[in-house]
């Protein structure tokens, strides 16, 4: 068990993923992990697990806890989203940001394009798409897409 209170608890829960293990938000920790609150992370033991969780103590520092019997009551099991982040051509201070965030804590995620939000059919592909401060622009502004390139 992990508190969800540290940033680091997501780069752990990515890293489980990753690595195909089972991982839980918790409503409520079981009374011998109370001290985690809400929003716990649980993790089933598992070959794939354990090596995974001792080096997230080791080198995250992330304080963690082993608990006598699975937690009951209400729990949402840990899935990857499928992410794009809206950049464009020359890039974006605010996606270079956001990217930057998304790499730091080890999300998984696709850097998209005007041109392949233009081509439709992103729910194909995504479930979550960023788009930041400049890639949509007021009504009556002009839109940031490739077509707004300079001309060579």
């Amino acid at each position: 068990m992990c508190s969800s209170d540290l940033n680091d608890t997501f780069i752990l829960a990515n890293r489980l993923l990753k690595a195909g293990a089972e991982a839980y938000w918790l409503a409520q920790p079981p009374t011998e992990a109370a001290a985690f609150g809400p929003g716990a992370l649980y993790v089933p033991d598992s070959p794939s697990a354990r090596p995974i969780l001792a080096r997230a103590a080791r080198e995250l520092g992330l304080d963690l806890r082993t608990v006598t019997t699975p937690p009951a009551g209400k729990k949402v099991k840990v899935a990857n989203a499928r992410i794009a982040l809206w950049d464009r051509f020359g890039g974006s201070m605010p996606s270079g940001w956001t990217r930057w965030i998304l790499e730091q804590f080890e999300f998984p995620f696709e850097l998209i394009y005007p041109a392949q939000i233009d081509a439709g059919q992103l729910r194909a592909k995504y479930d979550v798409i960023i788009l930041v401060s400049g890639a949509v622009t007021a009504p009556g502004g002009t839109r940031p897409t490739a077509i707004n390139r300079p001309k060579n």
